[in-house]
């Protein structure tokens, strides 16, 4: 998901630091969204920029501080691990500037659940995107107890900019609003 959101922000005109820990997975990340991008732009969906030009914003470090330079913005998109994203957050909320706001692509927790213990906790939200955002427009907006509003409207005001369709959820709820609903399609379907 993470590759996916690169290349919504990227097409948008946002400069992106992508980062990982894994030095190869960050390279193989780097191809597949150049591959990504030429299947993009072989549908006329890069909006008449070519493949270099929006890749040429993505750029990549295995150093998370350096990824933070300057980011208004991080979508974290490591695994649906809570111990995982805690840790994630944790490092997040030490090194990222205090305006950055700290946004998850978790589909499954709430941002209560690894935030709460954080100096930092209220720029953080979950921001769930249905798959893959660079087609999808729709992301859920979902903030913690703790969340300040104008991090909401931050956030909805960066998703605008970026073609999408923001849905603000008010409080949080389990599975959110459209997973839930995707459940009693399937489960109807079934």
């Amino acid at each position: 998901i993470g590759r996916a959101w690169a290349i919504s922000f990227a097409r948008a005109g946002y400069q992106i630091a992508m980062t990982d820990i894994n030095e190869d997975n960050l390279n193989q990340s780097h191809k597949i969204i150049k591959s990504s991008l030429e299947n993009l732009a072989d549908y006329e969906l890069l909006r008449d920029q070519s493949v270099e030009t929006v890749l040429r914003r993505i750029n990549k470090t295995l150093s998370v501080r350096e990824a933070l330079d300057d980011a208004i913005y991080v979508q974290e998109n490591t695994a649906e691990v809570l111990d995982v994203k805690k840790q994630v957050f944790a490092e997040l909320d030490k090194l990222a500037e205090p305006k950055t706001v700290l946004a998850s692509s978790t589909s499954g927790l709430m941002a209560s659940l690894f935030t709460e213990n954080l100096d930092g906790r209220h720029r953080c939200l979950v921001a769930h995107p249905i798959n893959p955002p660079y087609l999808v427009p729709a992301v859920e907006l979902c903030p913690a107890p703790w969340t300040a509003p104008d991090v909401v409207d931050k956030t909805t005001l960066i998703m605008e900019n970026a073609n999408h369709k923001p849905i603000r959820m008010e409080k949080e709820i389990e599975g959110f609003i459209v997973n839930r609903l995707q459940l009693a399609l399937l489960h109807e379907a079934f």
